[in-house]
């Protein structure tokens, strides 16, 4: 009978400059994770770590946020990985509802996980520090639940031609256009299709600059579902020429990690119908 191995990852330091968006220094120091099974003794070794401002909201509100890298470095067989937990010092606190699924990693083989922090005012720099699972059964899935949101995309366009920003390149626009707020919904159902009540989920919003959550609910009611409004910025421009565009994640999150998200673009030009810079041709060189 399988059992779980239980695994203590490398601390990553991380330094961080705050006086710009720019992360200016990022310290790795090696390590290995050891399992419990002396046959086999899986081990994890962080690779990469890239902490950033994901925009100027974050940066004011000082979450940041770190791309790492985890990669299987030892000889055993394949196996379900998650992040369970993630101590930090510093006063630095984990924004980002665990666990964390890394999948299924053979030998040799990387993951990658996105972590947010939020990083009290005069910190520069903090260490953090991982603990994974590993489930040797292999590519048993986590969970059979599934989670869905809609709309998956939604623009909304003040002033600004209707061609789509550089955000919405490639993709089908959605038929509502209209500069307002906008209502998503979270639908989470079991395997078999039937919608889930009494099941408690988070809405997060990547950009909480431009973007606000107006209104929400947190329990799923008797279809399934959650909803939250959204708005883009609510003030009145009142300076011409004005140009403004911003993105947000609209994220649904259950407490073990199963989440669906949505993207909200939002454009506005002032005055009505004139050409924003990003829809301007690069000059030449």
């Amino acid at each position: 009978m399988f059992g779980y191995f239980y695994m203590a990852i490398k601390k990553t330091a991380i330094t961080l400059t705050v006086l710009s968006l720019a992360v200016l220094g990022l310290l790795i120091f090696s390590g290995v994770a050891l399992g419990s099974n002396p046959d086999c003794q899986p081990q994890v070794s962080v690779t990469t770590a890239h902490p950033f401002w994901e925009n100027y909201g974050n940066y004011l509100e000082r979450k940041l946020t770190v791309d790492e890298s985890l990669r299987n470095v030892g000889n055993c067989l394949s196996c379900q990985m998650q992040v369970v937990r993630v101590e930090t010092n510093q006063g630095v606190t984990l924004e980002t509802p665990l666990p964390l699924d890394l999948g299924n990693l053979p030998q040799t083989a990387s993951g990658a996980i996105r972590v947010h922090f939020r990083i009290p005012v005069g910190v520069s720099h903090f260490n953090s520090r991982l603990q994974v699972i590993c489930d040797p059964r292999g590519t048993r899935p986590l969970t059979a639940d599934q989670l869905t949101i809609d709309p998956p995309l939604a623009w909304a366009n003040e002033g600004c031609p209707l061609e789509p920003p550089p955000e919405l390149a490639g993709k089908t626009l959605p038929a509502d256009q209209v500069f307002g707020a906008r209502l998503y919904t979270a639908t989470l159902k079991d395997e078999a299709g039937n919608p889930l009540v009494g099941q408690t989920l988070k809405w997060h919003l990547s950009n909480t600059f431009n973007f606000r959550i107006l209104d929400s609910t947190t329990v799923t009611n008797a279809a399934g579902q959650i909803t939250a409004l959204v708005t883009p910025p609510q003030y009145f421009v009142c300076v011409i020429p004005y140009y403004d565009k911003g993105m947000t994640e609209v994220r649904a999150v259950r407490g073990d990690g199963l989440q669906a998200s949505g993207a909200f673009v939002f454009t506005r030009c002032a005055p009505p119908g004139s050409v924003p810079p990003w829809l301007m041709p690069a000059p030449v060189a």
